[in-house]
């Protein structure tokens, strides 16, 4: 089914929810690029725009579609599990919190479990990480400046597990690291309603990778985002419309390119 969002008030929150079953938010696909997905072209493609044989097109819409929403805001990103290879890859300091948000899009229905203490990977063989073992009870949360940055997040967490994760934090010009660090790493479990201010927003988007596993994601925000939220998707839902008429007539990685910059352009 096309993008689409199930919006409900909870608590005073606006809350709005996706979920993709059949990973079918791009219904008709290309899916010539299987016999490309070898070659470092397809390296170039994953490494600009996300696609996988995991999370393909959809991958380019729901990214695009976070970034056009928060554009105007300070965007600050808590990585789920796989925390020590996003802040290295992404050149980021350690910020470590005690909380982290919990969703689960499995078994054809969508959890919100909110917030739950921070859990993060470490190696263990052949030799433990001493370091990562030390902070396995910690999260971390970065700001990032761009979509450009926001794929490259993506593209390390779509690999790490069942499903990859990560909160999202769209809140105003004048707050810091050190203020949602401070709100996220108290003794007693905080609350959407205490942290987001006015036009703030929280997301919480994951992506599926194995058999049982869906795209999902939660929006929150204090005020009603009916409009904004309705006329985004609706931009995004001709685009992909137009898209699926093309896909026929792909014929190789360039044309595919081109396709991909369509899509993420609305």
């Amino acid at each position: 089914m096309p993008l689409n969002f199930k919006s409900s008030v909870q608590e005073n929150l606006y809350e709005y929810r996706h979920l993709s079953i059949e990973k079918d938010v791009v219904k008709k696909s290309w899916d010539g690029y299987m016999k490309f997905v070898e070659s470092d072209e397809w390296d170039r493609l994953h490494e600009q725009f996300g696609v996988s044989p995991y999370c393909c097109e959809e991958a380019v819409i729901y990214l695009s579609f976070i970034w056009k929403l928060l554009e105007s805001k300070r965007v600050f990103i808590v990585p789920i599990f796989d925390i020590h290879e996003a802040t290295k890859r992404l050149d980021k300091d350690y910020n470590f919190i005690k909380w982290q948000y919990k969703c689960t899009a499995e078994d054809n229905k969508f959890e919100d479990s909110g917030y739950i203490p921070a859990r993060s990977s470490y190696i263990i063989s052949p030799i433990r990480n001493e370091f990562q073992y030390r902070y396995r009870d910690y999260g971390t949360i970065f700001e990032i400046n761009s979509l450009e940055e926001l794929t490259t997040l993506h593209n390390i967490l779509i690999i790490s597990n069942a499903y990859s994760e990560m909160n999202i934090y769209g809140l105003s010009r004048e707050i810091s690291i050190e203020d949602i660090r401070g709100q996220l790493s108290t003794i007693d479990k905080p609350s959407l309603d205490n942290i987001l201010e006015d036009d703030d927003f929280f997301l919480d988007l994951i992506l599926g990778v194995d058999i049982g596993y869906h795209d999902g994601m939660l929006l929150v925000s204090k005020r009603n985002q009916d409009t904004q939220i309705k006329q985004l998707i609706s931009r995004i839902n001709k685009i992909i419309e137009q898209y699926e008429l093309r896909t026929n007539e792909i014929k190789d990685l360039n044309e595919f390119k081109n396709e991909l910059v369509k899509l993420s352009d609305f």
